[in-house]
């Protein structure tokens, strides 16, 4: 069995005709090895507060370049991107918005995911949502058991985390905000 981290977030969702939600893949060494490498670029670039896409800067570019560098620099990392449409079937994905987002977070996981192996999942929070990550783990576990038999949970856990406090997090909103903005 081989284990995985995704790191995930999501932009865009209050604007336009779609969002998208993005994770860096890795594998729990490699994030391990992602972090020791943010946190010397925090040092050496005195950063102290959260690097966000909408934060970008021209004085602060060589920063943030530096600091997305890390991750762009891993040969063992990857990073998975979803367009999600608001096109004419999203209202019958779900009965209101916010279920309809979850659902869309469901699939993308989903489809991001090899069936035998394991995840850790470190999603951005949504303030009062904790129930709604812990349905997905949920159903994502029972989907794999019921559809391929599989006994052992592929979601071992998934951690709504404030990206305030999440340097992957933080690479991840930075990576996706350039991704979708080009």
């Amino acid at each position: 069995v081989t284990y995985y981290d995704l790191h995930c977030d999501e932009s865009g969702i209050d604007r336009g005709q779609q969002f998208y939600l993005g994770a860096i893949c890795c594998s729990p060494v490699r994030t391990r090895v992602l972090q020791a490498g943010l946190e010397n670029v925090r040092k050496q670039y005195g950063l102290a507060s959260e690097m966000k896409w909408t934060k970008v800067s021209q004085t602060m570019l060589v920063a943030y370049k530096a600091f997305v560098d890390v991750f762009l620099d891993d040969p063992y990392c990857s990073f998975r991107l979803t367009e999600v449409s608001y096109g004419p079937q999203w209202r019958n994905f779900a009965k209101d918005e916010e279920s309809r987002f979850f659902k869309a977070y469901y699939v993308f996981l989903r489809m991001n995911m090899k069936l035998y192996s394991r995840y850790s999942i470190y999603v951005d929070d949504k303030p009062g949502k904790r129930f709604r990550w812990s349905n997905i783990q949920y159903a994502i576990n029972g989907a794999t058991r019921r559809d391929y038999g599989l006994m052992k949970k592929q979601v071992c856990k998934l951690v709504p985390l404030d990206s305030k406090h999440s340097d992957l997090l933080q690479v991840v909103d930075v990576v996706l905000g350039a991704a979708v903005s080009v």
